[in-house]
């Protein structure tokens, strides 16, 4: 009787992990069509990932951007409010090493970190959050500037990605 069981709680957990896994891959691919190609770049292909461990669920798109020694990682994520909105406090702090700076670009509020001796950071632009999810832009940078990476972030249409999130709300 135990073995029996056992093979119909197989059957069920394969099927689970098929629906959830198709189900995961389609929210994976539509958002990996908005992580865009960039002139003058190698662009590897784009992947995708989700996560559901319970209360914290998460669902994102990657590409990888090369061009001579500059790198660039561009990501859509969408995932429960803890882990895609935090609490953001208007902060700007700037030291001879880094910076940081919240502030409103193009109606969006965006947090971006620059560690000036590095020419490194990241731009982060929250795209849309409901009652239980949340969702963002992340662009990190290695050896560009700060002013260039926010260039490059722009190429990416961010009222684009923020209509196709809360499509997945």
């Amino acid at each position: 009787m135990v073995y029996i069981s056992s093979k119909i709680h197989l059957v069920v957990l394969v099927f689970a992990l098929i629906f959830t896994t198709t189900l995961y891959a389609a929210e994976t691919d539509s958002l990996k069509h908005l992580l865009i190609g960039l002139n003058n770049w190698d662009a590897q292909k784009p992947e995708g990932m989700s996560m559901d461990m319970g209360e914290i669920k998460m669902t994102n798109a990657t590409r990888n951007y090369t061009q001579d020694k500059k790198e660039s990682t561009a990501m859509v994520m969408i995932g429960t409010n803890a882990m895609t909105q935090g609490h953001m406090q208007q902060m700007n702090v700037e030291s001879e090493e880094a910076k940081v700076n919240v502030s409103t670009i193009d109606g969006f509020q965006t947090h971006i970190s620059y560690n000036k001796q590095e020419n490194s950071g990241a731009l982060i632009v929250f795209l849309a959050n409901s009652k239980t999810q949340g969702a963002m832009f992340i662009f990190s940078f290695k050896n560009i500037s700060e002013k260039d990476a926010l260039s490059l972030s722009k190429k990416f249409n961010w009222k684009k990605m923020k209509a196709s999130v809360e499509k997945l709300f």
